[in-house]
């Protein structure tokens, strides 16, 4: 069996965003900021290497290496709106967890279009994956 891509990756993450965000009126659910979140997760998370390389240097208002970091050592913050939807994240780096180095909030919308940016970063900077067969038996286990 082949490993998915990259890219297929990507556009099944888009997808799925697109495909809860079409239905959010929907009454308990589904919870489309949610998704967009997880989407922005996995888009990073994905193409984390490519975006490393080369978007800090061409977007240094949006500092991968910084959201890598925070993301890893858990300093995300869900900023509720009045009706205790989420209305921004709050991403950020510390040293030993009481000097703040960056700090950087994003609400939904601007969530959207950052989102928006790196999966067309990634689609152009991401080369195509050699597609590997995947070895017998659980690779995760020791």
């Amino acid at each position: 069996m082949m490993p998915l891509s990259s890219k297929t990756i990507l556009h099944n993450t888009m997808y799925n965003l697109k495909f809860i965000e079409e239905r959010k009126d929907i009454s308990g659910g589904p919870f489309e900021v949610t998704q967009l979140i997880n989407s922005f997760l996995m888009v990073v998370l994905q193409n984390l290497d490519e975006l490393k390389s080369t978007w800090d240097c061409e977007n240094p208002s949006i500092n991968i290496t910084n959201i890598r970091h925070a993301l890893a050592h858990g300093n995300i913050y869900f900023e509720p709106d009045e009706n205790q939807e989420i209305k921004a994240i709050h991403l950020w780096t510390s040293r030993n967890r009481k000097i703040v180095d960056w700090d950087y909030r994003l609400e939904v919308e601007q969530l959207r279009v950052v989102l928006k940016k790196f999966v067309e970063f990634a689609e152009k900077h991401n080369p195509p994956l050699k597609e590997q067969p995947l070895q017998k038996g659980n690779p995760y286990r020791g």
